[in-house]
């Protein structure tokens, strides 16, 4: 007989499961508290639900696949839950990870009002999920267990009652303890053979058809190798499920001392940020432990390779280096304009005018400036891929124009994060595209240069790297990489290009200066390099220090001036000597604070990488400063966002007017809405972003000084929330780390706005700038 289907909760495994109900031809009602996966499944023939009592008046057969067994208590039993519509003889069938107690509980009380209740946990991960094979353990009634098992055949190939209620999760558990044990098993083998040095890739062929070998290493291993810890079965969801393992062990007095050991292991993940990556990620354990990282073939290059490398750099007299470059540059008549991402791109420069729109006023004010350089404030890191369009098109038409009108040629250069992330190829790609439709123009290349010293970015040997302590981790596997929104898995800028352009540009066609070309200082070499440019080809710069940008600078104008056009994705290191900015001191609290008031100073944290939550927390502990944590979570419910949004706007102005200073600080857990939802999750952190901006914009007391960390966040903060029209940098107040002084239309003229980038600095940096301000 067709049973009506509800399914609550359509994360990572739910979404793939309810669609192939949906294709087996059930009528399938669906609710989820991100509306965006709803809508998705309604344009897929599902019915839309408000609520998980919706789901039930009109189910026959209700699903659950959610995080938590208290995810699971409130969406059943909660208000608007299943219960509140649940018919006599409708049938509840939890496919979540929970504990045996829990299920064991759920079904005691569904019972109570006839219902019933089958635990029926799965594995497989996404993977499996997605084409409909999964493995399924039942606990619960063989006579209910056969009313739906035509339901579970939709979704899994092997189904098996195990007994009663609680047995499914039971055996869930034990399969979870057999899972991660076996990654952890291969993790400590696989660091053991890297720190010996032999190929990875030649040991596992040799033994993955042995006794060792299994459907867990076949797995994991490729995933290791290829350095992609894109979370299938995520390291937070498997720490709940082996704490639910130890807690059910203790509860019937059974040890477990390597389940007890790895639980560990996952909490020492967690701590070092790894909780939305995949399990997988248990090798990073091992690795730091040992000092090793597991790669193809034969182990990489070292941090003492590295140094080696560096110190066999030939040293230039870079007095020499810059008379040379100035001279290029008295000669050349561009206008330098540098459209940031978000506002952390004047990370190196002072004295520079930043402007947060794009009218052709504002271009046209930049085009007549004494200052060779311009900044265009876009925040397109925060936009959608329609919106980041949009707005490069604009800009191109009218960067054109005004150049045209006012007979000033110019160099466009779109600033990106040092790390890789951002709207790459698509900024550059439109730039390209609106300018050559517009005018005679067409790009020869484009030049790529991720280096920013400051920040620890260099590039070597054509591989970008990312400073951590001591150590250079090739980009592609530091956390940024595993942004949701811009993550990639190249380190290699070749190979990066190829992955991000889809294979349009590859890195055999890709032009690489290398450091030895430019420590040559034979700058008719690389120029002749870059007359070589056709068809908008790649062209990567490599670069340990700003002499290398210096001597790549002076052939890049010489090349200019022969003709070559170009468009440059950068990030800040270019932007300082391209607009020829030189060293400044580091900013004095006297410098800053030039109307100092009774009022504390506000901070502001929005970025969520590891080094702002490090940063984060060492603040909070030097006792400079009241937190106060806004739960952004709450932006699925509205209602409560805009109760929660007063309180924090109301707790930091009673703060500031008594004299405190305070940082009020996004929650520190990532809103994850689950895969194939970057461009939901995009838009829900505009409103988080929104939100933010308005506690700001909305605050009737003036802070004595405002820090807003992270890009995003202190772009919206600067534009919107402080209604800044034009800045100016005044410089940095530790290296890397703008200040812009506002200008006399915005909320607060004249207040010091610091604007700190997420990925900058070490853990005390933050507390380093706030002891400035406060002058301790």
């Amino acid at each position: 007989m067709n049973k009506r289907i509800g399914f609550i909760g359509l994360g990572i495994m739910g979404m793939p499961m309810a669609r192939n109900l949906i294709k087996k031809g059930n009528a399938v009602t669906v609710f989820d508290l991100n509306q965006g996966a709803v809508d998705t499944l309604a344009a897929e023939g599902a019915a839309p639900a408000a609520s998980g009592k919706e789901v039930a008046a009109a189910s026959d057969v209700v699903i659950t696949m959610l995080p938590k067994g208290e995810h699971v208590r409130a969406a059943v039993f909660g208000i608007n839950g299943v219960m509140e519509a649940a018919h006599e003889g409708m049938i509840i069938i939890d496919m979540s990870s929970v504990s045996p107690v829990d299920s064991k509980q759920m079904a005691t009380h569904a019972a109570e009002k006839g219902v019933h209740f089958l635990d029926a946990p799965v594995s497989g991960g996404e993977p499996k999920a997605i084409d409909g094979t999964l493995a399924i353990m039942v606990g619960g009634e063989a006579a209910v267990f056969e009313k739906v098992k035509g339901i579970l055949h939709d979704l899994g190939t092997d189904i098996v009652l195990v007994g009663e209620s609680g047995c499914g999760t039971t055996a869930k558990l034990a399969n979870q303890i057999i899972v991660n044990l076996n990654i952890a098993a291969v993790s400590e083998a696989l660091t053991l053979a890297s720190k010996a040095g032999i190929n990875i890739e030649k040991m596992y062929e040799a033994i993955r058809g042995g006794l060792a070998g299994s459907t867990v290493m076949d797995a994991k291993v490729p995933m290791i190798l290829d350095r992609n810890f894109k979370a299938g079965g995520r390291v937070d969801i498997n720490r709940k499920d082996l704490t639910n393992v130890m807690d059910t062990a203790h509860e019937l007095a059974v040890p477990l001392p390597l389940s007890s050991q790895l639980l560990e292991i996952f909490h020492a993940l967690k701590a070092d940020g790894k909780d939305d990556l995949d399990h997988a990620s248990i090798v990073h354990h091992y690795e730091k432990l040992a000092n090793v990282e597991v790669t193809r073939g034969e182990i990489g290059m070292k941090s003492t390779q590295v140094a080696e490398r560096l110190a066999n750099l030939k040293a230039l007299n870079r007095s020499d280096v810059q008379a040379k470059l100035e001279n290029e540059r008295q000669r050349f008549p561009h206008k330098i304009v540098v459209l940031d991402d978000d506002p952390t791109g004047v990370q190196t420069v002072h004295g520079v005018s930043v402007y947060t729109d794009w009218t052709k006023e504002s271009i046209a004010q930049g085009f007549r400036e004494d200052n060779r350089i311009f900044f265009l404030l876009t925040n397109s890191r925060g936009f959608t891929v329609k919106e980041t369009t949009r707005v490069h098109q604009d800009i191109a038409s009218r960067v054109q124009e005004v150049s045209e009108k006012q007979g000033m040629p110019y160099v466009l250069i779109s600033r990106g994060d040092s790390t890789l992330r951002g709207h790459y190829p698509l900024e550059t790609e439109t730039l390209r595209a609106t300018i050559e439709e517009q005018s005679n123009t067409t790009f020869d290349g484009e030049i790529l240069m991720p280096f920013f010293k400051e920040g620890g970015r260099l590039t070597i040997d054509n591989v970008h790297f990312v400073q951590t302590g001591e150590e250079l981790v090739p980009a592609g596997e530091t956390e940024f990489a595993n942004d949701r929104t811009f993550g990639f898995a190249s380190s290699h800028l070749g190979e990066w290009i190829e992955e991000k352009t889809n294979g349009a540009y590859s890195k055999e066609e890709t032009i690489y200066i290398s450091l030895e070309d430019l420590r040559s200082a034979n700058t008719t070499w690389v120029k002749d390099e870059l007359m070589k440019a056709r068809n908008f080809q790649k062209v990567v710069v490599n670069a340990v220090d700003y002499v290398d940008v210096e001597v790549f600078v002076t052939a890049f104008l010489q090349a200019l001036k022969e003709g070559k056009t170009f468009l440059c994705r950068s990030a800040s290191a270019l932007t300082k000597v391209m607009g020829g900015i030189q060293d400044k001191l580091l900013l004095s609290r006297e410098e800053l604070i030039t109307e100092d008031s009774e009022h504390g100073g506000l901070v502001v944290v929005g970025s969520h990488v590891q080094k702002t939550t490090d940063q984060l927390c060492a603040l909070l502990d030097s006792g400079l400063v009241t937190g106060i944590e806004f739960d952004v979570h709450l932006v699925l419910d509205p209602a409560k966002f805009e109760q929660e949004i007063e309180r924090v706007r109301t707790s930091c102005e009673k703060q500031i007017q008594a004299g405190q200073s305070v940082v009020f600080y996004t929650r520190r857990e990532r809103l994850d809405l689950g895969d194939h939802r970057e461009e939901e999750e995009l838009q829900l952190s505009v409103k988080i972003s929104d939100a933010v901006t308005s506690i700001v914009h909305d605050l009737r007391v003036r802070p004595n000084y405002i820090v807003a960390k992270g890009g995003i966040t202190s772009s919206s903060i600067g534009t919107t929330g402080l209604s800044v029209k034009r800045a100016e940098v005044a410089g940095q107040i530790k290296p890397g780390i703008p200040v812009w002084k506002t200008g006399a239309e915005s909320k607060f003229p004249a207040v010091a706005y610091v604007v700190f980038p997420g990925n900058v600095g070490t853990s005390d940096t933050l507390k380093d700038v706030v002891d400035v301000l406060e002058g301790k």
